[in-house]
């Protein structure tokens, strides 16, 4: 038998928005309680209620209604909707980009683990390398300011043809440095 858990859900209909409002615009400690409460993890009520950085002159309730309209107008839709068609929404949180940056990181670490360790054939090795390569050349050479889109750089690559102009050049060149390096170093040690 599942046990069901329920969220107390405060009262938010008692607000007075114009005494929050001045609050608000006198207050620098509100704005910092609500950055350190988004700062550290996307804390809800049921956390938020006890906290310490709540400011004196401020009711619970009033901060949560707070982090709540800050969290609403700094949110983006997601392309996921719920079975009843509204779409969910989520809010980037500062640590946002550096918990997906090591996330991207161990998904290819794991990935190539995953290659090692499965019995693929020697082509399908080749194709998923060559594909991790075009994706890698492409993406420095963009970071690096090449001016073109991800599709348009592969087709570049896949059809073999003559760069056209610098951003393609930028392209083509990573692409032969990173196979070159793949097939010259790719059973060498490294040195210390």
């Amino acid at each position: 038998m599942l046990t069901q858990y329920k969220l107390h859900k405060p009262d938010l209909s008692r607000i007075n928005e114009a005494v929050l409002t001045k609050k608000i615009k006198n207050s620098d400690a509100l704005m910092e309680a609500m950055h350190a409460i988004n700062d550290q993890s996307y804390l809800y009520w049921d956390k938020i209620q006890y906290s310490a950085k709540i400011p004196n002159d401020t009711t619970p309730e009033e901060f949560w209604y707070f982090v709540k309209q800050v969290r609403k107008y700094s949110s983006r839709k997601s392309v996921i909707k719920a079975e009843s068609g509204e779409q969910y929404s989520w809010v980037r949180l500062n640590y946002t980009d550096e918990y997906l940056h090591k996330l991207d990181m161990q998904l290819g670490t794991n990935e190539l683990v995953f290659l090692s360790k499965t019995s693929f054939d020697a082509e399908q090795k080749k194709r998923f390398l060559t594909k991790s390569i075009m994706e890698e050349a492409i993406a420095s050479s963009q970071l690096e300011g090449a001016a073109t889109t991800t599709s348009m750089a592969k087709k570049l690559l896949s059809e073999k043809r003559t760069p056209k102009d610098k951003s393609e050049r930028m392209i083509v060149n990573n692409y032969k440095t990173m196979q070159a390096l793949n097939q010259d170093y790719k059973d060498k040690e490294l040195s210390h």
